[in-house]
């Protein structure tokens, strides 16, 4: 027998491909990697210039500008809190789908007041649904050069507050009213209230009523200084109407839709050929950005210094020097998460 040392080594095998192919190594030239990107440089938010964060917050709404900004950066959350630039338009429907679920103390009383604060009187503009009357008198004490007003299912604000409130609103140039309940006396406290008033809507009042009542139309025609009038789901009949443009003469658009006890006849269409009645139905501006998409806060790491930063400021008392100190305890925490 043959001793087995006489035997060669067996040959290592050659690598193959999938297929059975023999694999070539791969050879590449040193050129190559003079053009491979370098990694991306960690950004450092705080040294934006100052017109570059106001151009992002512009594109912001008010729901990310409380509670998204303020996580960023120190030189954000403060940008934010003394640009009252930035809160002249104050559109706070929707607010709170946006709002994470769990833990989170966030209010619509919280949000909209703290908006109003930040706004330091220059609030021009103001949309929200679902107010009360401590909110509404808010508004009247935080907002006195507002010139337009949006109103939605505002069911809480009782007649008297609302009186005492429109009467704050002297420049009050526009004012719509969604869902509204309310009755013809409040009008009426309009017209009297809002001499400059130019555009006025009036949404899906009585839709389900049966009765008519010109009642609304009366005062309406008070607003002499009207521009603008639309009605949805109104009770008005052809008389109304007709007081209405006899009361208004400098009105140029007229849109009146389910308003089922008018019928426009010939006397009236000729009443109404001085003004433009092809206006489009009234619909909501679609909200984007975070209506769109809801980041999951609950997932974060830093969830609940997030929540911190964020709701900090939405107390009723907080000061410079409170916001200060606070901001030193947030940035220690953060300096934690690098230590071994």
């Amino acid at each position: 027998m043959q001793s087995s040392s006489l035997h060669p080594p067996p040959a290592a095998a050659t690598p193959r491909g999938r297929k059975g192919r023999p694999r070539r190594d791969r050879t590449w030239h040193i050129t190559v990697f003079n053009y491979m990107p370098l990694p991306w440089d960690q950004r450092d938010w705080a040294e934006l210039p100052q017109d570059a964060i106001s151009c992002i917050f512009r594109k912001m709404n008010q729901f990310e500008l409380l509670l998204g900004a303020a996580a960023v950066c120190r030189s954000w959350r403060r940008a934010a809190w003394h640009e009252p630039e930035l809160w002249r338009c104050i559109d706070m429907r929707y607010l709170l789908e946006d709002v994470p679920p769990s833990g989170w103390q966030a209010t619509r009383s919280s949000l909209v007041r703290a908006a109003l604060r930040l706004s330091a009187g220059q609030c021009e503009t103001f949309v929200a649904e679902l107010l009360d009357d401590d909110l509404f008198i808010f508004l009247s004490e935080q907002a006195p050069l507002l010139k337009n007003l949006y109103l939605i299912k505002c069911y809480y604000v009782s007649k008297e507050v609302f009186a005492k409130v429109m009467y704050k609103f002297p420049l009050l140039e526009e004012l719509e009213l969604l869902m509204w309940l309310g009755g013809t006396e409040m009008l009426e406290i309009v017209a009297e209230a809002c001499p400059c008033l130019k555009h006025f809507s009036l949404i899906k009042q009585d839709r389900f009523y049966e009765l008519e009542d010109d009642g609304n139309a009366f005062a309406i025609a008070k607003m002499h200084g009207l521009r603008s009038l639309y009605l949805d789901g109104n009770r008005l009949t052809n008389k109304g109407l007709t007081v209405i443009l006899d009361g208004c003469p400098h009105l140029e658009h007229l849109n009146v839709f389910e308003c089922k006890y008018l019928r426009m006849d010939d006397d009236l269409l000729e009443k109404c050929s001085r003004v433009n009645m092809d206006g489009p139905r009234y619909s909501l501006p679609y909200l984007p950005c975070s209506c769109c998409w809801s980041p999951d806060y609950s997932d974060h790491e830093d969830y609940e210094d997030y929540h911190e930063a964020c709701y900090y400021y939405l107390g009723d008392h907080f000061d410079d020097d409170d916001i200060a100190e606070h901001e030193k305890i947030l940035d220690i925490k953060n300096m934690r998460r690098y230590l071994p």
